[in-house]
This record gives C-alpha cells, sequence and structure tokens, in this order.
C-alpha cells in the first residue's frame, strides 16, 4: 500500500509528533510512505525521520519561517501550486491520502475523494476559524464527495458529523509508542542534577511550546499557591520559545516571587524522560484537541492536573480535571494532594500499535470499497 501524508511542515509539536511516528510505523508494516509538507522547518523530527530514510517533499523553498520562505509561497500561490501536488501525486500514486492540515487548493487535487482522509487536531470551531469560510465551504463539498473526516476523540468525531453532515467520520485518537516511553525514564537525581534542582524539591511540570494557547502564565500563579505548602516546589517547563514569551514568563515570575523556581528548558529530544521524572503534571491551556503530552504523562504513571480544555476520555488514571475559572488555591490542592478523578477513558487505546493497525485497516477498506 502506498500511503501520502500531508502536513503544513514539522515543528515540535502534538500533531507533527504524531505523523512522524505513524509514518514510521506504517513502514515498518510493509507500507509505502510519503510526506509532502508545505515547507522545512529544522527540527528534530524532520532530522529523525531523514536519518530513517522516510521520504519527504518540500512543495516550497526556503524555511517557511524566512523571509526568503514567505516569499517563495506568496509567489507559488500566484503560478498554480496545486501543479506540484498534483505532480507529486502522479508520480508517487499514492492509495490513500491524508491531511493533517488543510493544502492551498485541495479542491484542485487530482485524486479521489473515496481515498481522501482529514484529520482536526485542534479544537474544531478553532480549526474552522483558522481556515476561513471560503476553505471551510471546501471541506464541506469534499465530504459531500466522499472524503472521510477523523475525530481524536468519540465526541470531537460526534461533532464533527453534525458540522459536515456525514456519517464518514471515524475517532481517530493520537497513538504514543508506549513501550518507547516507558523504557526510557529518568531517575529523579538525574533530572535534577541535569536542570540544577535540589533533589528533595517538589516538582511540578509541563511540556509544550510557548504559546498563549498553552497559558503557561497561569502555571506561575499556581506555582506561587503551591509554595505555600511546598517552598521547595519549582516548576519545569520544556518548550520551543516563541516570539519572545520566555521572557515575558520570567518577567512574570520575577514580579509573582517565584522567579528561583522557575526553569524553562528550551525544545529537547528528551521530553519523554524529563516527563518520568516529574512529581506532578500540570496543564493549563485554554484549549486542547487531545493533549499527547498528557497521555504520555499518564503512560508514565505520573500525576496528572489538567483543565478541562482536555477532552474527559483523555483522563484515564490519576489525574484531575479542573475548570481555569477555579482558584489557585483549588489547583494548588489538586497538586499536592492525592485526589483523582473517575477513570473515564482506558489509556491503552491510546498505544501506537492499536492506532496504527486501526489506521491500516481503515486505509484498507477505503481502496476495497472503490475497487468493488
Amino acid at each position: 500500500m502506498r500511503i501520502l501524508y500531508y502536513i503544513y511542515s514539522l515543528p515540535v509539536g502534538g500533531a507533527e509528533t504524531v505523523v512522524a511516528e505513524y509514518l514510521r510505523q506504517l513502514r515498518q508494516r510493509g507500507a509505502q510512505v510519503l510526506l509532502v509538507q508545505d515547507y522545512r522547518t529544522e527540527s528534530f523530527l524532520t532530522r529523525s525521520l531523514e536519518e530513517q530514510g522516510i521520504p519527504m517533499v518540500t512543495l516550497w523553498p526556503g524555511s517557511g519561517e524566512s523571509k526568503l520562505g514567505q516569499t517563495a509561497k506568496k509567489a507559488a500561490r500566484g503560478v498554480g501550486l496545486y501543479r506540484r501536488f498534483n505532480k507529486v501525486i502522479r508520480e508517487f500514486q499514492p492509495d490513500v491520502i491524508h491531511f493533517h492540515a488543510f493544502p492551498d487548493h485541495i479542491d484542485r487535487l487530482d485524486f479521489p475523494r473515496s481515498r481522501m482522509f482529514y484529520s482536526f487536531h485542534a479544537a474544531l470551531e478553532r480549526n474552522l476559524s483558522m481556515l476561513g469560510q471560503k476553505n471551510t465551504v471546501l471541506l464541506q463539498s469534499l465530504s459531500d464527495d466522499g472524503l472521510t473526516f477523523c475525530g481524536l476523540t468519540s465526541d470531537y468525531a460526534k461533532e464533527i458529523g453534525v458540522r459536515f453532515h456525514t456519517d464518514r467520520v471515524l475517532c481517530i485518537p493520537n497513538g504514543l509508542d508506549f513501550d518507547r516511553i516507558r523504557s526510557q525514564r529518568y531517575s529523579r537525581e538525574k533530572l535534577r542534577s541535569l536542570f540544577g534542582i535540589p533533589e528533595d524539591a517538589f516538582l511540578l511540570g509541563t511540556v509544550g511550546r510557548l504559546h498563549p494557547v498553552k497559558n503557561q502564565e497561569r502555571m506561575l500563579s499556581i506555582l506561587r499557591e503551591v509554595q505555600k505548602s511546598r517552598p521547595d516546589a519549582r516548576l519545569l517547563i520544556v518548550g520551543a520559545d516563541q516570539a519572545g514569551r520566555a521572557d515575558l514568563l520570567r518577567r512574570q515570575a520575577a514580579e509573582l516571587g517565584v522567579a528561583d523556581a522557575l526553569v524553562l528548558a528550551g525544545e529537547r529530544r528528551d521530553a519523554d524522560q524529563i516527563l518520568s521524572a516529574m512529581d506532578c503534571f500540570l496543564l493549563t491551556s485554554l484549549s486542547e484537541s487531545f493533549s499527547l503530552v498528557s497521555v504520555e504523562a499518564q503512560a508514565l504513571d505520573v500525576k496528572c492536573v489538567l483543565s478541562d480544555a482536555v477532552p474527559e476520555d483523555v483522563a484515564c488514571q490519576d489525574c484531575v480535571r479542573l475548570s481555569l475559572d477555579e482558584s489557585d488555591e483549588r489547583w494548588a490542592e489538586a497538586v499536592v494532594g492525592a485526589e483523582s478523578d473517575p477513570i473515564t477513558g482506558n489509556l491503552e487505546n491510546y498505544d501506537l500499535n492499536t492506532v496504527v493497525d486501526r489506521l491500516m485497516q481503515i486505509y484498507r477498506d477505503a481502496l476495497a470499497r472503490e475497487k468493488s
């Protein structure tokens, strides 16, 4: 089977990590895979796919984050950019195309809609607002012609079905390689030594790019409240800086009197291992379509305190979900206490092998339906 995946690019993020993992696993199952992306981002995800020989095609010259890249992309839009993509389709001859982002002129791609899949990796209305009305209408047209949508949770899949008036919606949760994650743990001593944190410190932590939707500012006020009962508490944030938000967080930490307790680790390849040695994983996001890192933390048996933006069925074990309207005191109680919410999901549903096996089956089914 020949499988083509499309995504804008490969910075370090939840959706991008999932796409990279799927490509590797699909190839291990004997599929021929190809990743098509708008532009190249220099990240460890890009490098790791190259090291493993996963073929990638970049539609636009230059980095999408550079002035050259942006200029080239705008110019290409004016000269029939979809032709580049169609050329790739003709040469690779995929059996299925799975879109993990919305390519320009998707309606002009020369490929059967019945073998197209489209995954939403952000909350539906947020995703559609970014696409705009014109592209939302295009998605509706593609759906009417046979495209299949994929949602990350059962509730999300239902929401997509209602929005696009279709029953061609699959619940495909993000999958993680639990065996790999669980085999690469840091000891508490190693982690604390790595970042100069006292060995007996109570370590709050999170993993995610420094972006307003992740709402890391709220973590600082929660940290201040936690320190009232755990003066040794520290907050470790792992994630790439965006638009100078690292400096913003440092300034706010100083204003709250917790500057000495904040550790900004930047982007790291060993985020899984870092997670494993945290005392509590904290997530205060304003919006989450899934929250891959929450599943990682649970797979590593780390207590999680999450905003209720995280879907309920993603909270499978030793989790507390709270509204951001709750006080810092309430959040701090959940962080240092022993409470947990009732289990609503099955963690093993998010194992990478389970998810990729299902993907292979739905791709085969789509191909068989067209042949019949």
